[in-house]
């Protein structure tokens, strides 16, 4: 829908406030591109979103541009198909190694062949819950107190098939003496309770993970990174699609890696995407169950009751 009120407010704020801040997606694997309309291949919708809060966009291909430029605020490589070569991974870590700042949206353990890289960050990509050869869309309201997810509360983002981001004990990043800090960002929920009363609660597993390292001599801002067992939730098929909590996610972490370059995400956007008070994995499982079976029988029941006088008399 167009909507021209909004459309010409944000030209004008875009006139009277330039792009301060530039985020560059990788190109050149199969990944997203920000610049497509295509419904399955396209990331349009978001790169657009990214524009609306302040930043502007740009593509970048590490085989040709073996060097990532000075002005690249945040890099994001969002679900690459083939793999990096190892000049391409030797360039992103030696942006992060100064103080730079990443999203990594990844579909599979070994996509990008980046699993080395992030490990050394202390995160680390596995196969995704339950069987594999399943598509699963997996939704949840279950985000971390953490500054990347700290508007999301009651949100709910939608993910397709989602692998598990596993936090690592590592050591020091590029010969310095500190640690990166990881953190989780986005869990899969439990399932719901009225049917998993009578078994123990497992322990959340994460899907998005965020790792910072703070400045140093040679580095100097915070470098920091988050990593998604998704890509897809990016796509225009998803965020078209009545998925706003897969947007304000994303909007989320950019504005955390970003800092104070990015304009604060609408408080009101996220009404749109609010939780609709039904767990997302077992919710819609259970509340079938009670209206196909648990209602009738409910009724059923006080039918029964009623009619019991009624039995005893004949």
């Amino acid at each position: 829908m167009f909507i021209g009120e909004s459309a010409c407010t944000e030209a004008i704020i875009d006139l009277l406030r330039p792009s301060d801040s530039t985020v560059y997606f990788v190109s050149g694997h199969g990944e997203y591109d920000p610049e497509s309309h295509h419904h399955i291949t396209g990331a349009s919708a978001i790169a657009q979103e990214i524009a609306r809060n302040g930043a502007a966009i740009r593509t970048i291909n590490l085989a040709q541009s073996p060097a990532i430029p000075e002005d690249c605020d945040a890099l994001v490589v969002a679900g690459p198909r083939t793999l990096f070569t190892a000049a391409e991974v030797d360039a992103v870590s030696a942006y992060l190694d100064n103080g730079g700042k990443a999203m990594v949206l990844l579909d599979d353990p070994y996509a990008g062949g980046l699993s080395a890289l992030l490990e050394r960050w202390g995160l680390r990509v596995a196969n995704p819950p339950g069987p594999q050869h399943l598509p699963v869309r997996i939704s949840t309201t279950t985000f971390a107190e953490h500054p990347a997810t700290r508007r999301l509360a009651n949100v709910m983002a939608a993910f397709s098939n989602p692998c598990v981001i596993e936090t690592l004990a590592t050591g020091p990043v590029a010969g310095r003496r500190d640690k990166p800090v990881v953190s989780p960002l986005v869990f899969i929920p439990p399932p719901d309770p009225m049917l998993t009363a009578l078994t123990a609660p497992e322990p959340l597993q994460a899907i998005a993970a965020a790792a910072e390292l703070g400045a140093s001599a040679r580095a100097r801002e915070s470098a920091k990174l988050v990593v998604c067992g998704d890509s897809d939730f990016i796509a225009n098929a998803m965020t078209q699609r009545g998925f706003q909590g897969n947007t304000l996610f994303f909007l989320s972490s950019l504005e955390w890696l970003l800092g104070s370059r990015i304009r604060a995400i609408s408080e009101s956007a996220a009404n749109v995407a609010l939780d609709p008070g039904i767990s997302p994995v077992g919710g819609w499982r259970g509340l079938a169950w009670r209206t196909a079976v648990a209602i009738p029988l409910a009724i059923l029941a006080f039918g029964l009751a009623v009619m019991a006088p009624l039995f005893r008399r004949l």
